[in-house]
């Protein structure tokens, strides 16, 4: 892959990162974070991007979980659940602000 190509790659990837990522991370209400903490389920979210030399990339996200629920398989769920239905409802709100 040549360098021009790979850094339209990269390019392209960063953007997406930074429409979705600041979404995941808003602190506030009606926010992922808000739900997690009013549930006693988490106490951070953070995301990250990894690119390596040949375009591919990671979208990493890490929730802090409240101490109760690293035991608790039931409530990791509870916070993987929501993790994703919130990823599926910006995706909806992004659509419909696009139409």
């Amino acid at each position: 892959m040549s360098p021009k190509t790979t850094t339209h790659i990269v390019c392209h990837l960063l953007t997406r990162f930074l429409l979705v990522a600041p979404c995941l991370c808003i602190q506030g209400k009606g926010s992922l974070l808000q739900y997690l903490k009013d549930e006693q389920l988490a106490e951070g979210v953070s995301t990250g991007l990894e690119v390596d030399a040949r375009g591919f990339a990671l979208f990493t996200m890490s929730v802090s979980l409240n101490p109760r629920v690293k035991n608790n398989s039931a409530l990791v769920d509870d916070v993987v659940q929501a993790l994703y239905g919130y990823i599926h409802l910006t995706r909806q709100v992004r659509t419909q602000s696009v139409l």
